[in-house]
């Protein structure tokens, strides 16, 4: 017998919009990100002539910078930030490099950031389809990476990332780092011919189906903080899941306590960890003692082991097994990953 999960037309049926289809292209919109930014001329741009890197954005934007950032932590001598405000941090100034990303170009809150950041005379790249925020680059002379006009908001975050590591590079930030972005293409490449196969052979849809019906509760070492927090929002919009999370080694002397909770709370709950041997060096033993007490109180316990040697392998391999699970979760439960008709209900208010 056919399981669901391997029932096209079930699935397609649900997947209105092809999502399924959208999310099997990541690996080759990684590889058109890193040729867009090709030919962007920023030798006047070096790491010697600023201070930190802003990266201004939200939603997707956003979700790039905190990957960029949590990936470069311990090579780049410059301090990455990111901000989703529509105001700059007050100390931003022209010792600043801003990078505002933003994938129609027309979103509020990094429109009025670039502007600040223009009246405060900051080194600025722009990366965006169109919109008003590359008709500002144009016309201010600042460089720009036009992103393709075809893709939605949730297909944007593998060409703004990509983008954003060509730009790194070409800023002298990389250094030792540039082999990890083949290994990322190459890691995500066979997680994804892996995630398409039948049940019996797709470890993701098995662990699909080990989670339906509890609500996911994710932790992580500190390296996956960008990650889990994608993950948990994939659940939300996808799944239309309730989903929480914490990180290593904070959650074991605080977020164990929640193993206090009652036994029908607890019962409820899916644990999801992410194994990581070069971050758990610190923190295994308590790993261990974690692992023993979450199987003895929670619903459900599963692992999902990183993949790769270098850190942006490890993070987006299980950036995209989050994406790949959240899709067949929504599968299981009927629901349309594509869906936001909570979201227009919630315009109303807005008008």
């Amino acid at each position: 017998m056919v399981h669901i999960l391997d029932d096209a037309e079930w699935c397609d049926s649900l997947d209105r919009k092809g999502y399924f289809k959208s999310l099997t292209l990541f690996p080759e919109e990684c590889i058109e990100g890193l040729s867009l930014s090709e030919f962007l001329k920023i030798d006047h741009l070096k790491a010697a002539s600023f201070n930190s890197i802003i990266l201004i954005g939200s939603n997707e934007s956003a979700v790039a910078g905190f990957i960029l950032r949590d990936w470069l932590l311990n090579e780049s001598h410059v301090p990455i930030y990111v901000s989703r405000d529509s105001e700059l941090p007050i100390f931003v100034d022209d010792k600043c490099l801003v990078i505002a990303l933003s994938n129609t170009g027309d979103t509020f809150e990094t429109l009025n950031a670039f502007n600040e950041a223009v009246n405060r005379k900051c080194n600025s790249i722009v990366i965006a389809s169109g919109g008003e925020l590359l008709q500002l680059a144009s016309d201010y002379g600042y460089p720009y990476v036009k992103l393709p006009g075809n893709i939605n908001n949730s297909e944007s975050l593998p060409y703004q990332l990509f983008t954003l590591a060509t730009i790194v590079k070409k800023l002298g930030l990389l250094k030792e780092k540039i082999w990890e972005l083949d290994e990322s293409i190459r890691i995500l490449e066979e997680i994804r011919s892996e995630a398409m196969g039948n049940f019996n052979r797709n470890f993701i849809k098995k662990l699909a189906v080990e989670l339906e019906g509890y609500t996911p509760l994710i932790y992580g070492p500190q390296l996956y903080r960008s990650i889990i927090r994608r993950m948990c929002s994939e659940f939300n919009l996808n799944s239309k899941l309730l989903s929480s999370s914490g990180f290593f080694p904070e959650y074991v002397k605080n977020g164990i306590m929640v193993m206090e909770s009652s036994n029908d709370n607890l019962k409820r709950i899916g644990l999801i960890i992410i194994r990581d041997a070069e971050q758990e060096k610190t923190y295994l033993k308590n790993l261990v003692g974690l692992m023993v007490l979450a199987n003895e109180r929670l619903g459900k316990v599963v692992e999902i082991e990183s993949r790769g040697k270098g850190r942006l392998s490890r993070m987006l391999s299980m950036l995209y097994i989050g994406e790949f699970l959240s899709y067949y979760l929504a599968m299981l439960y009927g629901k349309d990953p594509s869906s936001i008709e909570t979201v227009r209900a919630l315009e109303i208010y807005n008008q």
